[in-house]
């Protein structure tokens, strides 16, 4: 007979005279269990030539797999995505959108003319114009935009969550 009080010890407790006799059995029989059943370490022993990895390399390979596929994802998408050529604006055409911009506090969106290793236009650039620009280049956000590298530039006007079409 298993005393209940006993498999939880939070801390010391004292042990009652009429809870002795269970304690003492408790005692008995842990002991008699441990010499008919003594623990032994175990050995493997392998029946053949194979033998497995040790347990960290198998979770160093699940966690680089996790990366592999997400890059493997990754190049994917950036294989499967065409960016269209937008028309070629002037310089004086990109002043009035960078000034319209800049006056009414829309983003605005740039294509450069600018392209990767595979013939595509490099990923439109998307940000804010706060006024800063001189002969060279001008800034969107905190980036340099050289004004020979862009091709076409126009406002991102933003849809408000408040506007219902009824």
């Amino acid at each position: 007979m298993v005393c209940p009080e006993l498999k939880v010890r939070a801390m010391a407790k004292r042990i009652e005279p009429w809870e002795a006799a269970v304690v003492k059995d408790h005692q008995r029989i842990s002991a008699y269990k441990r010499t008919l059943h003594p623990r032994t370490r175990k050995h493997f022993i392998p029946y053949n030539e194979y033998e497995d990895r040790p347990f960290g390399l198998k979770w160093a390979t699940a966690y680089a797999m996790d990366e592999l596929v997400k890059g493997i994802h990754e190049n994917h998408k950036d294989a499967a995505k065409v960016s269209l050529p937008l028309p070629e604006m002037s310089r004086s055409q990109i002043d009035a959108v960078l000034q319209e911009a800049w006056l009414k506090h829309y983003p605005v969106s740039i294509q450069l003319s600018l392209k990767d290793d595979f013939g595509r236009y490099l990923d439109q650039i998307n940000g804010w114009f706060h006024g800063e620009a001189n002969y060279f280049y001008f800034m969107i956000g905190s980036k340099k935009v050289l004004w020979e590298d862009v091709r076409h530039i126009q406002l991102v006007k933003e849809v408000k969550w408040s506007n219902i079409d009824l």
